[in-house]
């Protein structure tokens, strides 16, 4: 009788185990809308239950030279309910070519005491983007 329900815990466990890693604390999309005027950062983490921030940063180069533009900024989350979706938008001067592989970034979900939890690349949006120098003052 004892191993009847030492076999049903075991086995109810292998269904538990999956669903709470289902709800542990993590991003679940992140995305980057890039133009050359700004940017838009959309962001969605699940299992938030205390404070916590999210991280970004990214890096454009132009394909035709040029220097580099890095961004690096927080944002943080309150999300008593468990999921945080936050969209941001900042402005950004680009000039020149940009493709895909001119572009690196990622965003990590920092907890309160300073631990990455999760990180995620950013998926870019377009993947070509050419931007003019700004007319004359």
């Amino acid at each position: 009788m004892a191993r009847q329900h030492i076999a049903a815990l075991g086995l109810s466990g292998l269904f538990i185990l999956p669903a709470t890693l289902a709800f542990a604390c993590h991003l679940e999309r992140v995305s980057l809308e890039l133009s050359c005027t700004q940017y838009k950062l959309n962001v969605k983490a699940v299992g938030v239950s205390h404070p916590h921030s999210i991280r970004y940063t990214f890096a454009v180069s132009p394909t035709s030279g040029g220097p580099t533009v890095t961004i690096s900024k927080t944002i943080p989350v309150s999300a008593p309910s468990g999921e945080f979706t936050e969209s941001v938008i900042n402005p950004l001067t680009l000039v020149g070519s940009y493709d895909a592989q001119s572009f690196a970034g990622s965003a990590s979900l920092i907890s309160e005491s300073g631990q990455t939890e999760s990180t995620q690349e950013l998926m870019l949006s377009p993947v070509t983007l050419n931007c003019a120098p700004p007319p004359p003052a």
